[in-house]
């Protein structure tokens, strides 16, 4: 999950660091009625979003499933239209990409993403479309 944001294997190694100190500084916080990878979740998330304050060229999901359809040619043109489907991703606000990687990369339900990013399910939805559509408008003209 943190790779997919910084995109800089070194990068993600200090964060995994990170996230271990904290886990253990705040394990006393640590509710048992929540599941204990919402608690993880919650942590690598606000460590993401120190990072990606910090480094304002912000974070990269790694890829975009709902494009998949995307008919196959070479194996360049699929390189090409992965980077082009990155780039727009990484210009994505940072809400926006924490619910995307929630919904696509970990199978979340819209219910699973209110919880874990305390944003409520109207927001989780609206934030979700919201992103939907700014990909669609800007790769439909570039892929089709």
């Amino acid at each position: 999950f943190i790779y997919k944001f910084t995109k800089n294997l070194n990068d993600s190694e200090d964060l995994l660091q990170e996230l271990f100190i904290k886990i253990f500084k705040y394990r006393d916080f640590y509710r048992e009625e929540c599941k204990f990878d919402h608690f993880i979740f919650k942590i690598t998330s606000n460590l993401c979003k120190d990072y990606y304050k910090k480094n304002k060229s912000g974070c990269v999901l790694k890829e975009h499933r709902s494009y998949q359809a995307i008919p196959e040619g070479s194996a360049l043109e699929k390189q090409e239209r992965d980077k082009l489907i990155l780039d727009h991703i990484s210009a994505l606000p940072y809400k926006q990409k924490i619910v995307i990687n929630l919904l696509v990369y970990e199978n979340k339900s819209y219910a699973e993403i209110s919880q874990i990013t305390g944003f409520s399910i109207p927001s989780v939805k609206s934030l979700i479309f919201r992103a939907r559509n700014f990909l669609k408008k800007k790769l439909t003209p570039q892929l089709f």
